[in-house]
């Protein structure tokens, strides 16, 4: 598992963040089964779900994600992204925070989550999706 990019935007409250993440699995079939962070008191792997005429959209938790061999996972606004719930302080622009991946193969993952300015997000996306051939 090699993750190109783990980033925060910065959160406008201690309440919840979202964590967005791109990562490549260059092994065998993998499964992320958990996330934590000493940053937060929870964190869950969350699927937005599409409205319709008469409901509006919302985000659902995750059991799992399967990572197939040789594929690029994008966890993006408005699709997969971590949810990090009840922050000790409020990350700052220019943080990062420790959050651990956990899958079955591979073990954990520990990555440096970089708060950034949402405006930044979608540039940094492209560029971890960039840096990892795709």
């Amino acid at each position: 598992i090699r993750v190109a990019a783990a980033l925060l935007p910065q959160p406008a409250t201690t309440t919840e963040g979202a964590m967005y993440v791109v990562l490549r699995n260059s092994a065998s079939e993998d499964t992320l089964y958990a996330v934590e962070s000493d940053a937060a008191s929870r964190a869950e792997v969350h699927e937005t779900m599409a409205g319709d005429s008469k409901s509006m959209g919302h985000m659902m938790a995750v059991k799992e994600v399967v990572v197939r061999p040789g594929e690029l996972l994008q966890f993006v606004p408005g699709k997969q992204h971590v949810m990090l719930f009840d922050f000790k302080e409020r990350p700052a622009v220019g943080d990062a925070i420790s959050v651990r991946l956990r899958f079955r193969r591979a073990g954990d993952v520990v990555v440096a989550a970089n708060v950034v300015a949402y405006a930044d997000l979608e540039r940094m996306i492209a560029a971890a999706v960039s840096s990892l051939g795709q």
